[in-house]
């Protein structure tokens, strides 16, 4: 069964990645540190194969399984948050493509920037 990561998995686009890559067969580990995204976007992937991580992309993401593919979804949703958050904002796009792109080389897994 291939594995998944998806940054920013409790987010809109986020969780409705996550549902069809359960339904095509993949494991998916959703990171989100929930600033913009929602656990009531989640409530509905109740599978084994679906692990939720709190966890802000910021800060080094660390995955002790194999991993086929890291979807990078994770910022700030809307104009609102940009400008209530600046320098955050800011953080997510750089660190955490940062980090999201180290996983993907470590793993040896293909990546995906959203």
């Amino acid at each position: 069964m291939p594995t998944a990561v998806v940054t920013g998995g409790a987010g809109f686009l986020g969780s409705h990645l996550c549902e069809y890559l359960l339904d095509k067969g993949f494991r998916v580990i959703c990171v989100d540190n929930l600033e913009s995204g929602s656990l009531e976007n989640l409530e509905h992937l109740r599978a084994d194969d679906f692990v939720f991580c709190n966890h802000d992309v910021i800060e080094h993401i660390e995955v002790e399984e194999p991993v086929d593919v890291v979807y990078h979804l994770a910022a700030l949703a809307s104009p609102i948050d940009y400008l209530r958050q600046p320098l955050f904002s800011l953080k997510t796009g750089s660190y955490g493509t940062h980090n999201a792109l180290g996983l993907a080389k470590f793993k040896r897994a293909r990546f995906v920037l959203a």
